[in-house]
């Protein structure tokens, strides 16, 4: 009788110790699909609708186009047509040059995208970045002034699992007027390397290198899945940059502050916000829930959070990029029936 109560004892103790962690499984699940989103949404700006003129047509029949590119002034528009996955020597790619006001191809040539670099320069203060990996954990940078090494540095992302993954700096840059120095390291959950993303950032007049974002990511990481995208675009005065995706929301960080704010959650953001040329608007790539349809739209949001525009739709928008001189926000749209250069005029 004795045993057949403990028996019964351990039955009971396991099965409340199954059901709390199947509660708890099933409390975080709820948490990352449902609760995080509906909360981020709660707690961030709601914009409203607004309206623009219409986008305008500048050139359609393109072939596989995957890049566009503005002249310094803003006046013409060059679009890379090719294989999406990168241009190379030996099938470089066809670049039209079109008129950004008229849409008249005015040019037409041949160019191989920039293979990957180890040296970025800004030629406008003979400032350059160099780097070198040590090992597959460590890397350093060299900032380099006037053909000179000023500092160098030895730095491994912040985070980093048991997995080797492939954890290599990449998106490196500089900042508008060249005063920061920013790269990202890649953050997967589990099959390319357990860790967060890393924003890391160097500031080139006091020479601190430092990670300053690492991206969000769920609370329970039960398979393979991407955190939060970090790479990031700057405000023109250079105070700001903004990053973000439609998983997690889109968020600003501050310079001078060193803190982030929501800048809309998930139900109203894009991959890859830019900001505009006057620093007012803030544009992304809004995925549609049927990828195989015409479902994706542009999101142009209002700095503030407040006022929101929408244009689209299209199957895939494969570069966003605003004008240098203008708000003037030019997208590719690609689908099955071709590619086509368009241009939004956002007043």
């Amino acid at each position: 009788m004795e045993i057949s109560k403990n028996r019964r004892k351990w039955i009971l103790i396991t099965f409340g110790a199954l059901t709390i962690c199947c509660l708890l499984l099933a409390l975080l699940l709820t948490y990352d699909s449902v609760i995080y989103p509906k909360w981020v949404n709660l707690i961030s700006p709601h914009p409203q609708q607004v309206r623009f003129s219409e986008p305008k047509l500048i050139a359609e029949d393109l072939l596989d186009a995957y890049k566009l590119t503005w002249s310094e002034d803003g006046s013409r528009i060059e679009v890379y047509e090719g294989h999406w996955t990168m241009a190379t020597p030996d099938e470089p790619a066809t670049v039209k040059v079109f008129d950004a006001h008229t849409g008249d191809l005015v040019d037409m040539y041949k160019e191989g995208d920039t293979p990957d670099q180890e040296i970025f320069v800004c030629p406008d203060k003979n400032i350059a970045i160099e780097f070198k990996e040590i090992d597959g954990r460590k890397w350093a940078l060299s900032l380099i002034r006037d053909n000179k090494q000023i500092n160098e540095f030895v730095f491994s992302p912040v985070h980093r699992g048991e997995y080797e993954g492939d954890r290599v700096p990449y998106k490196e840059s500089f900042s508008p007027e060249c005063n920061y120095f920013t790269f990202i390291v890649d953050g997967w959950i589990y099959y390319e390397g357990e860790g967060p993303t890393e924003l890391w950032l160097l500031d080139i007049h006091s020479a601190i290198l430092r990670p300053i974002v690492i991206g969000r990511w769920p609370v329970l990481r039960l398979w393979d899945y991407t955190v939060q995208w970090v790479q990031p675009d700057w405000s023109p005065n250079e105070d700001e940059i903004v990053f973000g995706d439609s998983e997690f929301g889109i968020e600003i960080y501050n310079m001078r502050t060193m803190k982030r704010r929501w800048l809309v959650g998930p139900g109203s953001a894009g991959l890859e916000p830019k900001w505009s040329y006057d620093g007012k608007w803030i544009a992304s790539n809004q995925l549609g829930e049927n990828r195989n349809a015409d479902s994706d739209s542009i999101l142009v949001i209002s700095l503030d959070g407040k006022k929101k525009a929408v244009t689209g739709q299209c199957s895939f928008f494969s570069s966003i990029e605003w004008s240098p001189s203008d708000n003037v926000l030019a997208f590719l749209c690609n689908t099955s029936q071709g590619d086509s250069l368009w241009i939004w005029t956002i007043e």
